[in-house]
């Protein structure tokens, strides 16, 4: 009875192993699978950079707009003030500084909309589990009630070290959707590295090896 279970099963296989579509996936993982014996296929797909473009392994910090030329806010700027400060610059949002100089949050439009929405930005019942919803409206609320930048602004916001490469940002602001991300270190504000920048960089460097391949 086993054998008459296991013929068919083998057979069945067989075919399958030896179908047009498995022999034409065969012929792309197999040199992936070889070029190291000592890495598994995945990590050795996802370090491929032949495609890549000579500019994207340069450092953040030659691209970034340097702190100094950034608008920043302080905690205990009134919140109004820095809605025009904001409106003035035409900027979306700007990182904040405490006393010490040391960066702490980055305040943002969408923050500032919660003091015009009021409650009827809290999330309402239904609206993912009780706790994470508990944990949200506590949040909005704080920003609806208040009055100054530090009370107002997004602690902790996603950042970049200077040393990290324009492929590593590019690659951070697709998966985390961003269209900047500020350049901190050791705590401070070193600067701020936004997509057009990299876009940028990505247009002279493809324009550089167009005339290099012109010569």
């Amino acid at each position: 009875m086993a054998l008459s279970l296991v013929a068919p099963a083998a057979l069945s296989l067989a075919l399958i192993l030896s179908s047009p579509a498995v022999r034409q996936a065969t012929r792309f993982i197999a040199p992936a699978m070889s070029a190291s014996s000592s890495s598994p296929f995945l990590p050795s797909f996802l370090d491929r950079q032949s495609t890549a473009w000579s500019g994207a392994d340069s450092l953040v910090s030659d691209h970034m707009t340097s702190a100094n030329s950034l608008v920043t806010l302080t905690e205990t700027q009134c919140l109004a003030d820095a809605a025009r400060i904001l409106e003035a610059s035409r900027i979306t949002g700007a990182p904040v500084i405490d006393a010490e100089g040391n960066f702490v949050g980055v305040l943002s439009r969408n923050d500032i909309l919660f003091k015009i929405a009021g409650r009827r930005s809290l999330m309402l019942p239904g609206h993912g589990p009780r706790t994470v919803r508990y944990m949200e409206n506590t949040a909005r609320l704080n920003k609806i009630e208040s009055q100054t930048v530090g009370e107002s602004m997004s602690r902790n916001p996603i950042t970049i070290g200077p040393s990290a490469t324009m492929r590593d940002a590019a690659a951070l602001m697709l998966r985390r959707k961003l269209n900047r991300v500020i350049v901190s270190s050791k705590g401070k504000l070193v600067g701020l590295v936004s997509s057009t920048d990299v876009f940028h960089l990505a247009l002279r460097d493809n324009d550089d090896s167009t005339a290099t391949s012109a010569v």
